[in-house]
Formats: structure tokens, sequence, C-alpha cells
């Protein structure tokens, strides 16, 4: 016959167990939903309608042949960060990106922009993007109005 502390001690076991595999059912639980919702891979971002030919719609947003062509600025980064040391930080951070062995992107300097960008062409608008306002371009690919870049 089974005294009342086995009775007891079989009880306590049982729920303990019950327990246990109620909290590791809840946290297979967790995990598997996470491992649903998160995605990886694929492009960041895609051409939309908007601002893009009709065709390229849907399509992943590259950079041609992995070649970008990089301005700077005619003038001063700060009053401590004159015009050729900041193309040079620039040049060493471009060059800090393009040499990891798995990037498939090359930048090229190509000189400094047609005008001067400073606090008079530069716009914070209320979507947190930045609009900078050229009056003349000559650089291939720009034009006359201005870029919104979203930092």
């Amino acid at each position: 016959m089974s005294t009342r502390a086995d009775v007891t001690r079989t009880t306590s076991r049982v729920l303990t167990t019950r327990s246990f595999l109620l909290r590791l059912a809840m946290a297979l639980g967790i995990v598997l939903l996470f491992a649903l919702l998160s995605r990886a891979g694929g492009p960041e971002y895609i051409a939309g309608t908007s601002y893009f030919l009709p065709s390229t719609s849907g399509q992943p947003l590259v950079w041609s042949q992995g070649l970008i062509t990089y301005y700077t600025d005619q003038g001063d980064l700060s009053p401590i960060l004159p015009s050729a040391s900041a193309d040079a930080l620039v040049a060493d951070a471009w060059s800090q990106w393009t040499s990891v062995s798995s990037a498939a992107i090359a930048a090229t300097n190509s000189g400094h922009l047609a005008e001067d960008v400073n606090g008079s062409n530069v716009i914070r608008n209320a979507d947190g993007t930045i609009t900078i306002r050229f009056r003349h371009s000559t650089q291939r690919g720009r034009h006359a109005g201005g870029h919104r870049l979203r930092l």
C-alpha cells in the first residue's frame, strides 16, 4: 500500500514534469514563431513605380557592374578638416569597404562636385530625408533641383 507521503511525492513529481514540459513547449513555440517571422537574404531595396523605368519595377537595386563613382565636396568639411584631408578620409573609407574579400564593388573618386555643399543648399525634410540642392550640374546622372538622401 502506498502511504500518503508516496502519493504526495508522486503528485509533486508529476506536477514538476508537467510544468517543465509546458515551459519547454512554450519556449519551442516562441523559437518557431521567430524563425517563421525572420527573413534573411534577398535585396534590401527594390525599384518602385516612381522615379524608375517601368521595366525595372520590382527589380533589386544594384550598382551597375559593382562600379561606384563618387564626388566629394569642394569646400572644407570643418575648420579642423580641410578639403584635402576630407577627400583622403573618404578615400580611406571606400578603401576599407572595397577591400573586404566578399565585397563585389569598386569605388572611384571622380573629383569634386560642381558647387560647394553648405548650409544654404542642404535642407532637412519632415520625413527625415535630406535634400541637397544643386543649381548647376556637370556630373553625369545629376540634375538641377535636388537629391534626397536618407540618413
